[in-house]
């Protein structure tokens, strides 16, 4: 029964490649049918240009660094406090609200940058990437919002140092990027024709099997 099984196989292997490959197609089909095209939105930037003002002859902080300050863990848990009534952190990352301290300080500097440009030029680098916000709408409306507190709490711990001093906002640019559609890839589509074939090649050899044993049945 075996061999008969397997030389009907054999004589309709053109009829089970030709199946596997139509239940292929129909798969890859209606993945392509089912599948929306996903709307990602672009990365959000900001880049906001500072000055250090007040240095003169009679400070005796002339090496201030406006990076390493503003870059640090204090100065950091301020701004977050400052802008817990002015920013809805929540719409900016979805799990904000549950979060502790030590999570959204590690959190802000992963999109929030501090380099000195030289002098006492600084730059504040504001980076969203594609999605990376929860309410991108949200972001592009308050990034301005978010600027000027910040330079609010950066003139606040400054003058803490020394009264002398302060901070002077030179430039400002946001960057937004439109909506992007974000496609399931060509790796996926393969998958899914490999699966449809096997399905198909399967289904037809156990439909020849039958077939074979139906007609020895009706033999005998």
């Amino acid at each position: 029964m075996n061999l008969i099984i397997l030389n009907e196989i054999k004589k309709k292997w053109v009829s089970i490649f030709i199946s596997g490959i139509v239940v292929a197609l129909l798969i890859i089909g209606l993945r392509v049918e089912l599948k929306q095209p996903v709307m990602v939105h672009g990365p959000i930037k900001a880049s906001v240009l500072l000055s250090l003002d007040g240095i003169n002859q009679n400070t005796t902080d002339g090496k201030l660094r406006l990076d390493r300050i503003l870059g640090a863990e204090a100065y950091i848990y301020n701004f977050i406090q400052a802008s817990q009534n002015t920013i809805q952190w929540d719409k900016i990352n979805v799990d904000w609200d549950v979060m502790d301290n030590t999570n959204r300080i590690e959190w802000y500097k992963r999109h929030f940058y501090v380099n000195h440009a030289g002098s006492e030029a600084y730059e504040i680098y504001i980076d969203f990437k594609a999605n990376d916000a929860q309410d991108p709408q949200y972001v592009v409306e308050n990034l301005n919002n978010i600027i000027n507190v910040y330079l609010s709490e950066a003139n606040k711990i400054i003058q803490q140092y020394n009264s002398n001093y302060s901070v002077k906002l030179v430039n400002r640019a946001i960057i937004t990027n439109d909506e992007v559609i974000q496609d399931v890839g060509r790796l996926l589509y393969v998958k899914y024709g490999i699966v449809g074939f096997v399905l198909g090649t399967l289904l037809s050899i156990i439909l020849v099997s039958l077939n074979v044993i139906r007609k020895q049945r009706n033999d005998r």
